[in-house]
């Protein structure tokens, strides 16, 4: 009897040796996952981070020539304005110059 009681109780300390095993391997298996999943999270942020950065740079690229092309555009505006009072100018001048003749 006392054989039979020091058999279970062997028996039922494997079971929970082998349950515990098996529990610890599960677990070891989530935090791979885990892991698995934090670095994918990583890899992620530094590539939105990456994108991010390269669209900063677009956007202060487009702004730069948007400024550049709003100053060609506010000289050819002057210039044009400046052509069309010397060409008054220039039609008066010649009107005038019919009528004296």
């Amino acid at each position: 009897m006392y054989q039979e009681n020091i058999q279970e109780e062997n028996q039922l300390f494997v079971g929970q040796l082998v349950n515990r095993g098996l529990e610890e391997k599960k677990l070891e298996t989530k935090l791979t996952s885990m892991q698995q999943q934090k670095n994918e999270v990583e890899k992620q942020v530094k590539e939105s981070i990456q994108a991010e950065s390269e669209a900063l740079a677009t956007i202060k690229f487009l702004s730069n020539l948007r400024e550049k092309m709003a100053r060609t555009a506010s000289s050819a505006m002057a210039q044009a304005r400046e052509t069309k009072e010397e060409l008054k100018v220039k039609e008066l001048l010649i009107l005038d110059l019919t009528k004296k003749q």
